[in-house]
């Protein structure tokens, strides 16, 4: 899977599925490709590029308020979310893929295809511990916080 940075007039050119993009906002644009399926996207952060995550048969790609999922042997099965705060990371743990933004956590279950669970936080994130049926989230003060899943 590549990812290719491309200029506005490249990105409004380009007959291709969008990811996600806001046109208010949108200051870069890029192209997310492999063998099978071509996806354009823009985010806003000039700073900041996309954070892009392999979870066997998933792509993740997250970037500013955006999340995508693809199914890369189903690409008609892509999942975006718009998220409450800015995207951190994601991490994988049996099927479960949580989502982890500054502010929320979403966990996205890979069988069924399915967002099972938001998870507010009370701080802003900062490291997640991933157990069988609980997460530990630790903040940017050192506090933590344990969530039942």
């Amino acid at each position: 899977m590549d990812t290719q940075i491309i200029s506005f007039e490249e990105y409004q050119s380009l007959h291709i599925p969008v990811l996600f993009s806001d046109k208010f906002t949108d200051r870069k644009f890029g192209i997310l490709t492999n063998e099978l399926f071509r996806f354009k996207f823009g985010w806003q952060s000039d700073e900041l590029s996309p954070l892009i995550y392999k979870f066997n048969n998933y792509r993740v790609i997250g970037i500013d308020l955006n999340c995508s999922i693809i199914n890369v042997e189903d690409i008609e099965n892509v999942y975006t979310f718009s998220l409450q705060s800015f995207f951190c990371e994601a991490k994988l743990y049996v099927d479960n893929v949580f989502i982890v933004s500054e502010i929320e956590i979403l966990v996205f279950n890979m069988r069924t295809n399915k967002l099972l669970k938001k998870i507010s936080l009370s701080d802003i994130y900062c490291n997640l511990d991933i157990g069988d049926n609980n997460i530990t989230v630790t903040y940017l003060n050192d506090n933590e916080e344990i969530f039942e899943i």
